[in-house]
């Protein structure tokens, strides 16, 4: 029981201390999401509406997505980088709907999603209760890619990875989803990644200076306070993204040499881990790109970029099949070691009784 009331009044902690830090208001207690967190919020027609802010994320459902699943493998749903704009994403959503992909859902993690898990774990439930209505409604059997972008691994992917696990409630979902797609990614947005991205990145990715100012003016603080908190919270990142049900995950990892804040000694080390945990047969593969920025790899390589996102859908699409005749095989010898079983012991219930030697 102590050790309960201590986390949570360690969450609560955390949850204080951002809404001081960020000045964004704190999660009543016992709410599933943060107060800050906006679904589905219409984009204004030049598109730079629909971003993440320091502490709001948001979800844009994509209007063409029922006439783009016609003929589509897979549904994608791209979890952008932080700062991200709506036009920016778009151009990715282009490149998969011309491979053969229906993009389903545009991910906007608020910057402060990467460090605070509570935030994280709010919007991917937000984005796991979208897959499931599609699925609960009948008539939508694609199986799910995730594109993940630069941070959004930390902001909302591991914990989607943990609530497809742990949470009854997807149940039905955590076999839907075929495999994922990193894209300058996974990072583990410690300080010195955090800070690189917002000084070298924030222009090009849309961080408002102001934002950028108060995240840098932040981070030191951060540091301090919950410097055991974020050791744990990058364990736990690792092992969801590692672990569970993203062993089954067909997956790709598109990097560069030259990126410094998705080093690709760190991808590369990542891919051998996966190697060692994951399920045997399960697509897995590293692409490297040269002379390309963090998040530039279409920008600098369309042509690659799109013919490796091609192979991918494929190979997602083969292995979710692949995936679902060993589940149904597993079922059928299931039912049929249960039926054996419940005729052996009609049988012997049924049996006539032997007649008794008389002395």
């Amino acid at each position: 029981e102590a050790p309960r009331q201590r986390t949570a009044v360690a969450a609560r902690v955390r949850c204080c201390a951002a809404a001081a830090l960020f000045r964004f208001p704190a999660r009543p207690a016992g709410s599933e999401q943060p107060m800050a967190l906006r679904t589905l919020r219409p984009p204004r027609r030049d598109g730079r509406s629909a971003r993440g802010g320091l502490c709001s994320s948001r979800l844009v459902a994509l209007d063409d997505y029922h006439e783009a699943q016609r003929g589509a493998r897979v549904k994608v749903v791209l979890l952008s980088w932080m700062g991200a704009t709506q036009r920016t994403v778009a151009k990715f959503a282009d490149a998969w709907r011309a491979v053969g992909a229906a993009p389903r859902l545009a991910v906007f993690p608020a910057m402060a999603a990467m460090w605070f898990e509570d935030m994280a774990s709010a919007l991917a439930r937000q984005v796991l209760r979208l897959l499931l209505d599609d699925l609960r409604r009948g008539n939508d059997a694609l199986p799910v890619v995730l594109a993940c972008y630069s941070g959004s691994a930390k902001a909302c992917l591991s914990e989607m990875a943990l609530l497809l696990q742990r949470d009854p409630e997807f149940a039905s979902l955590r076999s839907r989803v075929a495999g994922v797609c990193y894209d300058s990614s996974p990072v583990d947005y410690t300080s010195r990644h955090g800070v690189r991205f917002i000084t070298e990145q924030g222009t090009a990715s849309g961080i408002p200076e102001v934002v950028r100012w108060a995240a840098l003016g932040a981070t030191p603080a951060l540091d301090l306070v919950f410097a055991s908190t974020f050791a744990r919270q990058r364990r736990r990142f690792w092992r969801a993204l590692e672990r569970g049900v993203a062993r089954g995950w067909a997956t790709m990892l598109l990097y560069s040499e030259d990126d410094r804040i998705a080093p690709a000694t760190e991808v590369l080390a990542f891919r051998t881990r996966l190697q060692a945990a994951g399920v045997t047969g399960r697509p897995l593969r590293a692409v490297a790109f040269s002379g390309c920025p963090h998040i530039g790899l279409m920008q600098h390589a369309p042509d690659e970029y799109r013919r490796q996102l091609r192979a991918f859908v494929l190979e997602a699409a083969a292995w979710q099949v692949r995936r679902e005749k060993i589940a149904w095989d597993a079922t059928l010898r299931e039912a049929a070691r249960s039926s054996a079983l419940f005729r052996g012991k009609a049988q012997g219930d049924h049996q006539p009784e032997q007649p008794r030697a008389h002395l």
